[in-house]
């Protein structure tokens, strides 16, 4: 499931899927994992926090959307998106 939100290099860097309670993907922020043991730790990439771009961000949203943004409008207007079992929380500015 992770793999076929975030993509196969994300997920690789984030690791276990079980143990993940949350994931903040917020652009020019580090990834950040919560743990279901409620500790937060930041992602890394080569020994590096791995900072979130604007095509992570986008890419996240078209597979949980199945490239459909328009279909999901009213969802994202209320502040999340349905992704199988669960609701990924979307925040920012409107342009």
């Amino acid at each position: 499931m992770l793999e076929d939100l975030l993509g196969e290099r994300i997920a690789k860097m984030v690791g276990d899927e079980k143990s993940i309670a949350e994931l903040r993907v917020r652009v020019d922020r580090p990834l950040l994992a919560c743990g279901v043991d409620g500790k937060r730790k930041v992602v890394s990439s080569y020994g590096a926090p791995y900072v979130v771009t604007q095509k992570d961000v986008e890419d996240v949203l078209a597979r949980a959307t199945n490239m459909s943004f328009y279909s999901a409008s009213d969802e994202m207007k209320r502040g999340y998106v349905p992704c199988k079992h669960y609701r990924i929380g979307v925040g920012g500015e409107g342009v």
